[in-house]
């Protein structure tokens, strides 16, 4: 089990594969992941944040990272994967399961720390 926490919110979720790790000056992970009830749905959409750019500084290690909008950094916990602190900046819904009430998406992930 998986989960990625701001403040008092806490969304659990099953991370699937595929699973790509890339990004610009950060690591960003790309997931399919598996949500068991809209309560956990609506508790993970609540966490996501918006207009997220990255800033490297010329010359040095350090990335500034600029977050317009939404719920901000949080601490994420994917499987057996060392935790970080991350912005979830992308969620996309790919299928509800009748009845089960399950939901499969995309999440996107920029680790920041």
């Amino acid at each position: 089990m998986s989960t990625f926490t701001i403040g008092a919110t806490t969304a659990a979720f099953t991370a699937l594969e595929p699973f790509s790790d890339k990004g610009l000056a950060l690591e960003e992970w790309t997931l399919d992941i598996e949500v068991d009830d809209p309560t956990t749905w609506g508790a993970l959409f609540s966490l996501r944040s918006w207009l997220v750019t990255q800033r490297p500084i010329p010359g040095g290690q350090n990335v500034y990272v600029d977050i317009g909008g939404g719920a901000g950094q949080g601490w994420l916990i994917v499987d057996n994967l060392d935790p970080h602190f991350a912005v979830l900046t992308a969620l996309t819904r790919n299928l509800v399961e009748a009845g089960a009430q399950r939901s499969k998406a995309t999440a996107t992930f920029l680790i920041t720390g």
